[in-house]
């Protein structure tokens, strides 16, 4: 029984790098709530939108991102809805787990947390990008009803680490799903 779709669109956030068109607001602060999406968040200090024309996936919708205005920290955000109930999100979790366990450089260093009031997991990848960069992630897989809302915190030099995890955790913390 399928209870996702294919999620190996995990990894182009880790596999990132092609060419791609962006443009930048520098509005800190700013809530982030892409029309017809069921999340929001505030963009960290320190951090702009980033808009580019390569975001979308074919299993998520709409993806956002937010850059450190300094070196490689990217925070993304992105959202696929699920097709078993609420109640089933236990089973969805160990089959999200079971397939990652496939993934060409598999997830490490996974835990089951509560953020924004739903059952998420956290884990850790490391891989290259497109252009055969070194590039690090940690990423969050929130469940909440039908929606998986990813929050990627993703980097390629380790000196941008901290400011990846410190925007990350101000998104988590701001992060708000409807039900």
């Amino acid at each position: 029984m399928r209870l996702i779709k294919p999620i190996a669109a995990l990894l182009a956030v880790v596999a990132s790098g092609c060419s791609a068109t962006y443009s930048y607001s520098t509005v800190q602060g700013e809530t982030i709530s892409p029309p017809g999406s069921s999340y929001s968040y505030k963009v960290p200090n320190g951090f702009f939108i980033e808009k580019r024309s390569d975001l979308h996936s074919t299993y998520r919708k709409y993806e956002t991102g937010i850059t450190f205005q300094i070196g490689s920290a990217v925070v993304r955000v992105s959202e696929q809805t699920l097709t078993p109930s609420p109640a089933q999100v236990a089973n969805v979790q160990r089959a999200f787990i079971a397939q990652a366990s496939h993934w060409q450089n598999p997830a490490t260093n996974w835990r089951h947390l509560n953020i924004a009031g739903a059952r998420a997991l956290e884990y850790h990848l490391v891989g290259l990008t497109r252009d055969g960069k070194h590039q690090e992630a940690e990423e969050y897989a929130v469940f909440k009803g039908p929606h998986l809302v990813y929050v990627s915190c993703n980097w390629e030099s380790s000196s941008d680490k901290g400011h990846a995890l410190d925007g990350c955790n101000e998104v988590l913390k701001s992060l708000r799903i409807k039900g």
